[in-house]
């Protein structure tokens, strides 16, 4: 409670996603590749502006992500799977609404910068050389929901 600048939070999370993508060029027309991506972050807020009552709060945050982002064609005929490390870190800006005593909500956005950026190719062994299809961003972003409960 209360409108305290420094008044740090620290949270420790794990996510998991997985997607399909097709590309449609010329040179790759109908790959797909399979993505699972598993990573944990440790994210720290040390300071926060609140109001006078604590209802509404803004912390200022930065967090650190390490895990796997592995790949496998789909539907090819010597299709490959790897499996790399991920290692990325940024900025985020936690806005937390405190709607009754013990629920809150939240809306985080955050900047994603990725340490380890990786390119995915494809060759196709009856037209000869090595294509790229897409390589990880150099600053990626994501928005975060949340709905909480608060413990008395």
């Amino acid at each position: 409670q209360g409108s305290w600048l420094v008044w740090p939070d620290f949270r420790l999370l794990m996510a998991f996603a997985s997607t399909t993508e097709s590309w449609t060029s010329s040179a790759a027309n109908g790959v797909r590749v399979k993505s699972w991506w598993l990573f944990a972050r440790a994210m720290a807020c040390p300071m926060r502006f609140a109001t006078r009552r604590g209802d509404l709060t803004l912390r200022v945050c930065g967090f650190f992500d390490s895990g796997a982002f592995t790949n496998s064609g789909v539907d090819l005929l010597n299709s490959q799977t790897t499996t790399r490390e991920w290692l990325a870190a940024g900025p985020a800006i936690r806005l937390t609404l405190r709607l009754s005593t013990v629920i809150f909500m939240e809306i985080e956005p955050t900047l994603m910068i990725p340490i380890t950026r990786w390119t995915f190719t494809y060759k196709n062994t009856a037209t000869g050389p090595e294509q790229t299809l897409d390589q990880i961003r150099t600053v990626g972003q994501a928005v975060n929901f949340g709905l909480g409960y608060r413990f008395p």
